[in-house]
């Protein structure tokens, strides 16, 4: 119990500092389309009071998908999301899965297809493709060729969290409180991904 409330108060203090840290310095417009492999493009969007400009908010999509999304993003927002029914990558899921072409798009934060569907369509049209932030990280399935192959996508910006230090990719941040796991922590709890990076400066530089 006494764990549970220091967990507790020592996230909403990490929040209180991150937030801090932001405090007063503005961003130069709202038109960041941030594409994500998971929630830190909808985390971003929110802390910072922006506009969803990106349809990847509320799910992830495993790491050889997402590459492969990023790679073709005009062509793969150009199709209708249809039902899946079991995942290549996790099976039977608990919560709506979408596929568009051979990628598919894990819904983790909606209750029903059509809702997420409808989501997905309406923001894809607000991509702002002369200003596309890339982010992924080494979750969900993500390989060190996923990684190597994501550095070589031509964006606006892109990069990704990794728990090892891959000096030799260009674009990685090593997230050092991870080091020795398989995967970086849940980045977007508590604005945790600002630890790693200026989110204002990353931006607007």
């Amino acid at each position: 119990m006494l764990l549970k409330i220091f967990r507790k108060v020592r996230n909403e203090v990490n929040l209180y500092l991150r937030r801090r840290k932001y405090n007063g310095r503005k961003l130069e417009t709202d038109t960041y389309t941030i594409i994500s492999s998971n929630c830190i493009a909808g985390s971003i969007y929110k802390d910072f009071g922006l506009p969803f400009n990106s349809p990847t908010i509320g799910l992830f999509i495993c790491g050889n998908d997402f590459v492969k999304f990023a790679s073709n993003l005009r062509y793969y927002l150009s199709l209708p999301v249809s039902e899946g029914e079991c995942s290549k990558w996790l099976g039977k899921t608990s919560y709506p899965l979408g596929i568009i072409d051979d990628v598919e798009l894990h819904f983790l934060h909606y209750d029903t297809f059509e809702e997420a569907r409808c989501k997905w369509e309406r923001r894809a049209l607000k991509v702002n493709f002369d200003r596309v932030y890339l982010i992924m990280t080494d979750r969900d399935f993500t390989t060190y060729e996923n990684i190597v192959n994501f550095s070589k996508i031509k964006a606006h910006k892109k990069l990704s969290f990794v728990s090892n230090n891959y000096q030799e990719i260009p674009g990685t941040i090593f997230c050092r409180r991870y080091e020795g796991d398989s995967q970086v922590g849940v980045l977007p709890l508590f604005m945790e991904y600002s630890d790693y990076f200026d989110v204002v400066e990353w931006l607007d530089s």
